[in-house]
């Protein structure tokens, strides 16, 4: 697709005929909330109904969505058929800032906080009010939609009341039936497994009263969460090594400190240097064959991705051992910091000079690359955040960074679920521009392939503003002419600070960025994207490949030069 026709194209259908119109009219809408405060949610219903979202198939049908409107209860509070005013902003009010004053409240599949601030009014404070100011409004149309074809099939007082003095799931299932068909009845079911027949008339009874206000916050001069987050990463550092409290990062020599980034999942980064799972390797095997655990994972590529799984239930059923392998962890270099100071980032810090190599994986081949080689891994990051997460690592480390690996999900435009995808350049939906990726010399995709027992794609990722925000016209577009193999949420934002900071001089040019992914999802087959992640898709078919990729990248930092 990379030819003068195909580009000739692509400027047509955006520039002529704004193929991508309804998308950035309801995105420039939720923009305008930042300034006018208060959202008309008839508008911003009529507005999303036009985007034809790809991960909400049925949305202008009458048939209630329930794959659609489970992703979406998942990533909003759990008292949401309770709430009516939800006040958005990206720091605490003042008034409120007392810990005592609210109660924190779930939402299963985003790390958001969420606070309780009286009956019916719930305070959200979000990481950015641009990526996840869009996802919590997208997944709130989704519920908006969906209650009301709800309503509109079998809202009437004899329901409601049936609803309310069920006790059984069988007698909700026999009150769904006047109106609703089987497979819609099964999928509220899947939704709400606890308590249906309250939470149905709840949202009956609610009408879809919400009021959603959003507030900017005003200049100030206090530190935000993202200053708090790295000034306590590097006082966390300082400790770890040993240094006088009042240290400098730029006062380390530059060959005495050096950091290698990684960016992905907790969990498969301490399975591969975890010494108490390789230490008490024997006991918890033994343990698993006798007690037999339920393991979700159905096919393992080796044994070590069995072994991490047989730990992971070795943990809960021992709990008294945690105390243990933290201990072990620290004896080895490896530092945990849980607090995130409203970033929902937490990290891993490994001081390889201290790593037992005889306790890691049998792939990894421990070689620190200095006097103090340092290798961070942040959590999972969401949309434009990654920007200014980027910036405070970087704006502390500096020229000391050599690489950043991310391993992560995403959603594949071709392939199959199960299979990796590597970025060679990535490409922002917002507004064409691209950023080419470092994948260095080291780098080589029949290794990668091998080692991971799957087919490897290489090639340009694009970066979409949420997981709602995309229909078929965008996805075959970025496709079709610009060849893009598959698409995330945060990759394009890491790649453009590291141009940008490469262009200032402040990290090495030759710093190298190896962007890898899974494919968790396919958002172009109705049946494999996102909304099916309780039923036709499972996270856990992505374990093999992202254990993969990090065994693969790690050993990478260590024959780095």
């Amino acid at each position: 697709p990379n030819t003068l026709f195909a580009l000739s194209i692509a400027r047509n259908l955006l520039v002529k005929d704004n193929i991508f119109k309804h998308i950035t009219n309801w995105k420039a809408y939720v923009r305008q909330l930042w300034h006018t405060e208060k959202a008309d949610i008839g508008k911003l219903l009529r507005m999303f109904r036009k985007m034809n979202s790809a991960l909400h198939p049925l949305c202008n049908t009458d048939e209630i969505d329930t794959s659609s409107w489970q992703y979406a209860v998942r990533r909003l509070p759990d008292s949401l058929t309770k709430t009516f005013v939800f006040f958005i902003s990206t720091k605490f009010p003042d008034v409120l800032a007392h810990p005592d004053i609210m109660l924190p409240i779930k939402s299963h599949a985003r790390p958001r906080s969420i606070f309780r601030v009286m009956d019916g009014k719930c305070l959200v404070v979000l990481r950015d009010l641009d990526t996840d100011l869009y996802d919590f409004l997208a997944n709130l149309c989704i519920h908006l939609i969906e209650s009301e074809k709800l309503m509109d099939k079998i809202s009437s007082p004899k329901i409601i009341r049936d609803l309310i003095q069920a006790t059984e799931i069988e007698q909700v299932k026999e009150t769904l039936k006047s109106g609703l068909t089987e497979k819609e009845i099964n999928g509220l079911v899947n939704i709400w497994p606890k308590n249906l027949g309250e939470i149905l008339a709840n949202v009956m009874l609610h009408f879809n009263n919400y009021s959603v206000l959003v507030k900017k916050p005003l200049s100030h001069l206090k530190a935000d969460p993202v200053e708090q987050w790295s000034t306590h990463l590097w006082k966390t550092v300082v400790e770890m090594y040993e240094l006088n409290p009042q240290t400098l990062c730029g006062e380390v020599p530059d060959e005495d400190l050096v950091v290698d980034l990684m960016q992905g999942s907790r969990r498969a980064f301490l399975s591969i240097i975890n010494p108490y799972q390789y230490k008490y390797r024997e006991r918890i095997v033994k343990w698993a064959e006798e007690a037999k655990p339920n393991f979700i994972t159905e096919k393992f590529l080796c044994e070590e991705d069995k072994l991490n799984a047989m730990t992971y239930y070795y943990f809960l059923a021992h709990p008294e051992e945690n105390e243990e392998r933290l201990k072990m962890e620290r004896e080895s270099g490896i530092w945990r910091i849980e607090e995130t100071f409203l970033t929902g980032i937490m990290v891993v810090l490994i001081n390889v000079n201290k790593i037992n190599p005889a306790l890691v994986d049998p792939a990894i081949k421990v070689k620190p690359k200095g006097k103090m080689h340092l290798i961070v891994n942040l959590g999972y990051t969401f949309g434009s955040q990654s920007a200014d997460i980027i910036q405070g690592v970087m704006n502390l480390f500096g020229n000391k960074i050599r690489s950043l690996n991310i391993v992560g999900k995403a959603g594949g435009l071709g392939g199959s679920r199960g299979e990796i995808m590597v970025s060679t350049k990535i490409y922002l939906d917002e507004n064409n521009d691209v950023v080419n990726n470092n994948l260095g010399s080291t780098f080589k995709q029949e290794e990668l392939q091998g080692k991971a027992g799957c087919n490897v794609h290489v090639g340009p990722m694009l970066t979409v503003a949420g997981t709602i925000l995309q229909n078929e016209i965008l996805l075959n577009y970025y496709k079709k002419l610009w060849g893009c193999i598959g698409l995330e949420m945060e990759g394009y934002y890491y790649a453009k600070e590291i141009q940008k900071y490469k262009d200032m001089g402040f990290v090495k040019e030759d710093l190298i960025s190896r962007f890898a992914y899974y494919i968790s999802d396919l958002p172009l087959d109705p049946t494999s994207n996102l909304s099916q992640e309780e039923g036709r898709v499972s996270w856990d078919e992505g374990v093999p490949s992202i254990n993969a990729i990090y065994r693969y990248f790690t050993q990478l930092i260590f024959v780095q030069q």
